[in-house]
């Protein structure tokens, strides 16, 4: 949907009539992409809508993109439990949940390998000095480092729904960063998204000289539920 803004773009300008609503259905017809979120295709629209203007527009221009799509699901599994006692128990349910399947945290995916017998490949072909390396577990569409890969991921989602941001803006969720990979699955991909937070205090965050905490990853998580809920996310966030 949209307003006669859009269909009188360019009118007297760029274009004698306007861009013509014939010409906006042509338009989307060619360009729509399965995988392109709501957000980016109204974003889209609405720029070239402001370029045919000239980013001098003579009516107020609205579109509105409404994808309907089946539930997708996206499980994050975050820190180990308190209780390792649990270990196999969370393990097994976080596994045997419906949808795709994200680690996170070194010691986190080290339990998961043990758990599972599998083997843990670390990445190495992307470096980037801000975001620690990405790892490979059978079975798991995503193992990354848990507290400064969900902290830049937090960034981006935040960025994300930033009203600021243009579409070009976006190039970030594209990269193959774990932070770009996470923020891109549960923005572009997931629906319904569950956390299994373990509450276990990571040995390295007790040294008074690493700023990390276990109350800081509860925040992070606590803090993305929320950026993910504003995007109309189904979340549930469950502590172990």
């Amino acid at each position: 949907m949209m307003s006669d803004g859009a269909v009188h773009a360019g009118i007297g300008q760029t274009l004698n009539l306007g861009w013509q609503w014939e010409n906006i259905k042509d338009y989307t017809e060619r360009t729509y992409k399965k995988e392109l979120p709501a957000k980016n295709f109204a974003r889209l629209l609405v720029n070239i809508c402001d370029n045919l203007y000239g980013q001098k527009p003579g009516d107020d221009t609205t579109v509105v993109v409404v994808k309907i799509r089946k539930p997708q699901n996206v499980n994050v599994l975050i820190g180990p439990p308190v209780d390792k006692e649990l270990d196999e128990y969370v393990i097994k349910k976080f596994i045997n949940s419906v949808g795709k399947k994200v680690v996170c945290g070194g010691t986190t995916s080290q339990i998961v390998c043990r758990v599972l017998n599998k083997e843990l490949k670390v990445n190495l072909n992307y470096i980037n000095p801000s975001i620690p390396p990405t790892a490979e577990i059978d079975g798991i569409d995503l193992a990354c480092e848990g507290v400064l890969t969900m902290s830049k991921a937090v960034e981006y989602v935040k960025r994300y729904i930033s009203s600021k941001d243009t579409l070009t803006d976006l190039f970030y969720l594209n990269k193959y960063d774990g932070s770009s990979r996470l923020s891109k699955m549960l923005i572009e991909e997931a629906t319904n998204i569950h956390f299994f937070v373990g509450r276990a205090i990571n040995p390295a965050h007790q040294n008074p000289e690493f700023p990390l905490d276990l109350g800081l990853k509860l925040k992070l998580v606590d803090t993305m539920a929320g950026y993910l809920k504003c995007l109309g996310k189904e979340v549930t966030v469950e502590y172990f």
